[in-house]
């Protein structure tokens, strides 16, 4: 699925899921997972949160650091 606008493995979104200390956000990304949903769009709060947990990213998460870091779009929203 396209995570706030980084292509990622639906297997990856569902341990970020469980990474995740903030439940709404950790439900969120499950329920798109479920759902099948091609796109989930993130608003500025959670794409901190998950950077958050991905500063010392949990076995799995690491290559996900690198590519949201890498992304532009994801990080056109961490200026603003």
């Amino acid at each position: 699925m396209l995570l706030g606008g980084v292509w990622v493995e639906d297997g990856v979104v569902l341990r970020l899921g469980e990474a995740l200390r903030h439940r709404a956000l950790s439900h969120k990304l499950r329920m798109a997972c479920t759902l099948r949903s091609p796109v989930l769009n993130l608003t500025v709060a959670e794409r901190h949160t998950i950077l958050a947990v991905l500063d010392d990213p949990p076995p799995g998460l690491e290559r996900l650091r690198k590519l949201i870091l890498e992304n532009p779009q994801w990080m056109l929203y961490e200026r603003l």
